[in-house]
């Protein structure tokens, strides 16, 4: 995987606070998270203005090539190989860490953001912690 030029803002904020994560790990992520019904929002662009999927995963779809979170409302699909890379970003807030996981495509675009679903202000949940460390922690 591509390590993306850091340009955005996310990435400027991030420097060391940035790890690659393989696809496998962070599908692993993924099917945890179902399992503990950890409910998660994922943005696809920085501004974060509009969730694309927000809520509990209910049901995972995955192939050799791709994966389908769903849950009552919406679905989210990844194509494996529209991903270039993938990253746990940390960035410190007056709360404590924030964490998410950035997708991003061979042009360094943002395809997606998956973090926790947490009100401004407040600190990311255990949970949500937890299952970063055990997944996607080296």
């Amino acid at each position: 995987m591509n390590t993306p030029t850091i340009t955005t803002p996310v990435q400027r904020a991030i420097g060391s606070y940035v790890q690659p994560v393989d696809w496998d790990d962070f599908i692993s992520f993924l099917q945890a998270a179902a399992n503990d019904a950890l409910p998660m929002v994922v943005y696809t662009d920085e501004t974060r203005t509009i969730p694309l999927y927000a809520g509990i995963v209910k049901r995972m779809n995955l192939t050799p090539s791709s994966v389908s979170i769903i849950n009552l409302c919406s679905e989210f699909h990844l194509q494996k190989d529209t991903i270039s890379n993938i990253q746990l970003v940390q960035k410190p807030t007056a709360y404590g860490l924030v964490t998410s996981i950035a997708l991003w495509d061979a042009q360094e675009n943002v395809i997606a953001l998956f973090l926790s679903s947490r009100k401004p202000d407040k600190y990311t949940s255990c949970k949500w912690r937890v299952l970063i460390e055990k997944h996607l922690s080296p």
